[in-house]
């Protein structure tokens, strides 16, 4: 299961990780995040991405967290490496595509 971050504190840590971070903000009212979700999971318990940490932000329970990180839209999906944004995705993605985004960001 896809570990749920709540905090700045907490986001800062995970995201500070040399190896890609994936960040999947999203709310239970969304119905691409739930859609998106299910994708997220399966590259999560797939062991050829067990390098990467999945990682979700409900936006609605973590509103410091969604404001300070300016996310407006629903999915944003964000690649982050040694605390640094590299890559973001506005909308949900099908397999494929989550998988050439994470591709193009290892």
């Amino acid at each position: 299961m896809v570990k749920e971050i709540t905090t700045i504190e907490e986001f800062k840590k995970v995201t500070s990780s040399d190896n890609l971070v994936i960040v999947d903000f999203w709310a239970t009212w969304c119905m691409p995040c739930k859609m998106f979700s299910k994708v997220l999971e399966k590259f999560d318990e797939n062991e050829e991405y067990s390098d990467i940490t999945f990682v979700k932000v409900n936006v609605d329970e973590a509103e410091d967290l969604s404001a300070d990180q300016g996310v407006r839209s629903l999915p944003t999906i964000r690649a982050f490496k040694s605390g640094s944004k590299v890559a973001e995705q506005i909308g949900a993605m099908d397999k494929e595509g989550f998988k050439n985004f994470i591709e193009n960001n290892k």
